[in-house]
Formats: structure tokens, C-alpha cells, sequence
């Protein structure tokens, strides 16, 4: 019987020990976690920020690297997450609760991207694009009820926001969609990254999809899994410029976005297209870090890439209800927007907002 009794014994000691194991480690990856969402963050040494406080630029960093997604299907900001900068509504959407029904006198605009339109930097919601944009129509056309909805989800590409549009944002009775993006489609193409619409034939990268998929599904409470996944598989990826990937990518993007503009022209949907600006579009003085990002290898290759888009997008004019080219936002702007390759500070957000907000006033309603 006393043997039997100390085999349990050590069994519960085991899994005593085995408990605090995997605390320390937990405990440990978070500390380290932290500490590199800050360390990381182009956002600290950025002189786009060099009038923001320190302490909110670490807040900026720690609350990005806190947001998780789910991938029921495309990966999508996971509901109901609610940071010092950051609240993500109970749809996936960045910003205040909505509803999927509006009223008539309501014009509803989503505008649909990456993190350059979930706004990675922003110090709050309202200094989104979206968030600055809304103001201004708020602003300026007072009789009429606007929404505009930040639909952007970090890394989303034109696969991704067409799957986004199609499978759900229809559902809110949309008015307008303004689609912004070109810089992830061109990443992904120079990275050869299999993101563009067919299976991958990698099989790394296959169960790298997989892994991510049940850690984002199981595993959201539980850091370590998280950590060890980005240490094992983050910064695998070549940068090289591939002409064959570019022109498949052009092709892609055209026909994804041809074929959404001739929907909402069915559907009584404004679709706008519109190309983003990064780092070395258009004629934008160049500031200290800006300079020095300008020259890095991959600054170049995707900017190559991107500038690829403008033929496609000129042929979408045909097509869509409005075309913008974004490129040169920024031309003759004497102070820092860029803290990396493509996202920008809240000046930066704020003068897109107002670009976007110059070239759909006349459609909207008066």
C-alpha cells in the first residue's frame, strides 16, 4: 500500500513540477514578448514621433502586438478586444460598436486594407484614416449621417479583401467601399509569398498555416505557443524581385478588383480603388530615418513592385466608380510621415483622409 501511495506522490510531484515549468516559461517568453514589441517597433525611434511621449509610443507598440486574430477562414481581427489605443467592435471592426441594419438617412462607407488602414501607429481610433475621415464628412456635410467603418486587418492583401467584402461587409447594406491597398500584394509577390489566390505548393509554408491556424483557434490565452511559432518561422522569407511574380500579381489585382467594381455597378455599391503611397512614391522631402529606410534593399524592391500597380489601376477607371492614386500624397510635405516602408504617423493618416475626402465629395449625398 505504501508503495502505491509514493508512486502517486511522485506522480503529483511531477506534475507539480512540470506546472511550474511551464509557468516560468510562459512567464519568460511574455517578458521577453513585451520587451520586443517594444524594442521592435519602428514607432519608438521614428522622428515621425518625435513629438509623441514615450510612454504612449511604448503603449502604441505593446497594445499592436497584443491583438490576436482568428482564421475561420482568411485571418480577421478576433471581436470584442479593447486596448488603451486600440478597441476592436464585437464585428472584427476597429473602432465604436455598430449595427448590421441602418437607417435610410445613413450613408454608409467601409473602407477595407491592411494595417496602414487599421492604422498601426494611431494613438487612438479616431486618428485612423477612417477615424479622420469621418470628422471631415461629419464636418462638412452636416444633414447627412456618415459612417465610415475601418474594415482593415494587419497583412490583409487583395485575396484577403475581396473574401472580406464578399463574405461579410455585404451584409451591412454598404453604400461606398473604398479599397486601399497595393503594398501587401507587391510584398507578397517579391517574397514569392503563395498569398495571391492559388494553393501553395510549399509544404513549409503549408504547415506553417496549419500551426498558425490551431494556435490562433486554441491557444489565444496561452502566449508560449505564440512566441515559439513567431522564433521558429518569422523572418524566413527572401526578398528578391521576380518579374514573372509581378506580372502575375498585376493580373491578379486587375481582374480581383475589375470584377468587385462591376458588382457594386450591379448593386448600387461605390467601389474606390485606391493605390497607397510608401516610402519613395512621389516627390516626398525625405527626413533622417525616412532617408536611411528609403535605401534598404527591401524599401526598393517593394516600391519597384508597387509602382507596378499603376497600369491596372489606370484600367480600373473604366471600370470602378473611382480611381485614386495616392502615390504622391505626400509631395513637398516638410516633416517626417514614414516610421518604416508604408505606414505612417497620424499627419499622415490625416492628410490621406483628406485626399480621399477631396475625390468622393461629389458623390456623396448633399
Amino acid at each position: 500500500m505504501s508503495v502505491q501511495i509514493s508512486y502517486k506522490k511522485q506522480f503529483l510531484v511531477w506534475i507539480f513540477l512540470g506546472l511550474i515549468l511551464l509557468t516560468i516559461v510562459e512567464t519568460s517568453l511574455r517578458i521577453y514578448e513585451n520587451e520586443l514589441s517594444v524594442s521592435s517597433c519602428s514607432v519608438m525611434s521614428s522622428a515621425a514621433y518625435d513629438d509623441t511621449e514615450h510612454e504612449l509610443k511604448e503603449q502604441i507598440c505593446k497594445d499592436m502586438n497584443k491583438l490576436v486574430y482568428e482564421k475561420p477562414d482568411i485571418t480577421r481581427n478576433q471581436p470584442n478586444q479593447h486596448y488603451e489605443t486600440i478597441n476592436v467592435n464585437s464585428y472584427g471592426f476597429r473602432g465604436e460598436e455598430i449595427t448590421k441594419e441602418k437607417s435610410s438617412e445613413t450613408f454608409r462607407i467601409f473602407m477595407v486594407g491592411g494595417s496602414t488602414v487599421f492604422g498601426a501607429g494611431s494613438s487612438s481610433d479616431d486618428k485612423t484614416i477612417t477615424g479622420h475621415l469621418e470628422k471631415l464628412l461629419d464636418k462638412e456635410i452636416r444633414d447627412y449621417k456618415f459612417e465610415v467603418i475601418n474594415a482593415g486587418v494587419p497583412g490583409a492583401n487583395s485575396v484577403r479583401e475581396e473574401y472580406l467584402i464578399k463574405e461579410s461587409l455585404l451584409e451591412f447594406n454598404p453604400n461606398m467601399i473604398i479599397i486601399y491597398d497595393g503594398l501587401n500584394d507587391a510584398a507578397n509577390a517579391i517574397i514569392n509569398k503563395n498569398d495571391l489566390g492559388k494553393p501553395s505548393e510549399n509544404q513549409l509554408e503549408t504547415n506553417q498555416k496549419e500551426i498558425d491556424n490551431i494556435i490562433s483557434k486554441y491557444f489565444q490565452w496561452y502566449r508560449t505557443p505564440f512566441m515559439l511559432n513567431y522564433l521558429i518561422f518569422e523572418n524566413t522569407s527572401l526578398i528578391s524581385y521576380n518579374e514573372n511574380s509581378i506580372e502575375e500579381m498585376k493580373d491578379n489585382w486587375y481582374n480581383r478588383w475589375s470584377s468587385m467594381c462591376e458588382f457594386g455597378n450591379s448593386n448600387n455599391i461605390e467601389i474606390i480603388i485606391a493605390l497607397q503611397p510608401v516610402l519613395g512614391t512621389g516627390n516626398k522631402i525625405l527626413f533622417n530615418d525616412e532617408i536611411t529606410n528609403a535605401e534598404l534593399y527591401e524599401s526598393k524592391m517593394n516600391l519597384k513592385a508597387i509602382n507596378q500597380l499603376e497600369e491596372p489601376l489606370n484600367k480600373l477607371s473604366k471600370v470602378c466608380s473611382n480611381t485614386l492614386d495616392l502615390r504622391n500624397a505626400f509631395d513637398k510635405i516638410e516633416k517626417p510621415i514614414f516610421y518604416d516602408l508604408g505606414h505612417t504617423n497620424e499627419l499622415g493618416n490625416e492628410i490621406i483622409a483628406k485626399k480621399i475626402f477631396e475625390s468622393i465629395q461629389p458623390g456623396l449625398p448633399n
